[in-house]
């Protein structure tokens, strides 16, 4: 999938399911903070594959307000 085709921000996201465009969020043109990234990747995780599971390490925690 091409994101932005033709734009500056043009972005090439090479597999579309949903986590991984859950986490193509922390892109900056996807403008979403990395707190609801991970929030969303973490229910998905949950519900595809039952795993339970939530970072303790997210990059630039001291970012989120």
């Amino acid at each position: 999938m091409i994101w932005g085709k033709g734009y500056d921000w043009e972005t090439y996201i090479p597999s579309v399911n949903p986590i991984s465009y859950a986490m193509m969020g922390l892109l900056r043109q996807f403008q979403r903070t990395e707190k609801d990234i991970y929030e969303i990747v973490q229910l998905l995780m949950k519900a595809q594959y039952g795993i339970d599971y939530s970072p303790r390490n997210i990059p630039n925690k001291y970012l989120i307000g």
